[in-house]
């Protein structure tokens, strides 16, 4: 036994010359550099026992001594760099605990990338829900203020003015085209023309004899709205205006709102002449022609009685001026087309005017606060 020990003490001493060798044995150091028997013999044990446990002992001693084969094998394996690595450059205990927890740099940056793709996603479905809460809502308070605007409507048209100096019997005037025109500049001009049927229609059920004059309060009133919320939409909305209107003046929409309604006043005159002479009157004539005498002839009646009290009253120089009247189309140019446009003139300057500061409620916009410069 001692000359075996001896040969084997010999021999591996001589390969720890090998550097591999040498710096694989300061890293994976078995327990003894040359096999020493631990086993021992008691007095109950047999030969036979006592050389299977040495035998036992002496695999172990094998199995965990380095060879250069081993290590050389170990070294085209890869382990050996792995500990020739960790050998060189040790790491610090805090950052090998943080690269465990974290993982490579691969799956940090990995992880970065699904966490931005979550973020993303997540964004996205928020920004989807507030937009979609935001249009309700915006729904539910444009219906709010078309209901309040139509009541205000109803009641403009409730009590008109009537019994005009020097003006026809036949004719009244009203502003319940101002809520209507509101209608048309905040949502647009078809709002405008929903609130001018619901207001006549709800005045129908309560007034079932004047249905003809509400038909064409709604035909006349309709014309004029819907031109002017189409012109003021289109100068405002359209094109470059859209870009360019936030670097305009207050006063910038203002004139916007008088120049649109002004010229929907004026293009409005050409088919409320052609709705009061071909579809009002004669409907008017049919309807209570035989009920109340209200036909052509007394139309055309009152319209020259007031002409005449009006040329008593005017000098001669400028009542020769003045066309004779001689038909009805003559009365509704010299008498419904001029009252028509005064009044939505009035109610275009007040459109203008109380406009910027209903905007916040009709929109449900804060007022954004100036902010106060230190000089």
């Amino acid at each position: 036994m001692s000359k075996d020990n001896e040969k084997r003490k010999s021999k591996y001493l001589r390969d720890s010359s090998d550097p591999i060798i040498k710096h694989l044995r300061t890293v994976d150091e078995p327990k003894s550099r040359y096999f020493k028997s631990s086993a021992k013999k008691t007095s109950k044990q047999t030969d036979d026992e006592y050389d299977e446990e040495e035998a036992h002992s002496r695999k172990e001693f094998r199995d965990s001594v380095i060879t250069p084969k081993r290590a050389r094998e170990q070294m085209l394996s890869g382990d050996s760099q792995k500990a020739e690595a960790e050998a060189a450059e040790p790491q610090d205990e805090e950052a090998s605990e943080y690269q465990k927890s974290k993982g490579t740099s691969n799956d940090i940056f990995r992880e970065t990338e699904i966490n931005e793709e979550q973020k993303k996603s997540y964004n996205k479905e928020e920004a989807d829900k507030s937009l979609k809460e935001r249009r309700k809502n915006a729904t539910i308070r444009m219906v709010l203020c078309m209901g309040v605007l139509t009541v205000i409507a109803t009641i403009l048209m409730a009590y008109p003015i009537r019994n005009l100096p020097y003006m026809p019997d036949i004719l009244n005037t009203e502003f319940a085209a101002l809520p209507e025109l509101i209608a048309s500049i905040a949502y647009g001009p078809v709002f405008g023309v929903i609130i001018c049927i619901i207001k006549n229609l709800i005045r129908v059920i309560f007034d079932q004899y004047n249905f003809v004059s509400y038909i064409n309060n709604t035909l006349l009133d309709s014309t004029f709205v819907f031109i002017a919320g189409l012109l003021y939409s289109r100068s405002m909305f359209s094109g470059d205006n859209r870009i360019n209107t936030a670097g305009k003046s207050r006063d910038y929409r203002r004139k916007r709102i008088f120049s649109s309604c002004f010229a929907g006043a004026v293009i409005s005159a050409v088919p409320q002449f052609f709705i009061t002479r071909f579809i009002a009157y004669p409907l008017i004539a049919k309807v209570y022609g035989e009920s109340q005498g209200i036909t052509m002839e007394f139309l055309f009646k009152s319209y020259q009685d007031s002409y005449l009290a009006i040329m008593n009253r005017l000098p001669e120089g400028i009542a020769k001026l003045v066309p004779e009247m001689n038909s009805i189309s003559t009365g509704i140019l010299l008498y419904n087309l001029p009252i028509t446009f005064i009044k939505l003139f009035i109610i275009t300057v007040i459109t203008a005017i109380i406009y910027k500061y209903i905007s916040p409620f009709l929109h449900y916009r804060r007022k954004k606060k100036r902010k106060k410069h230190n000089h």
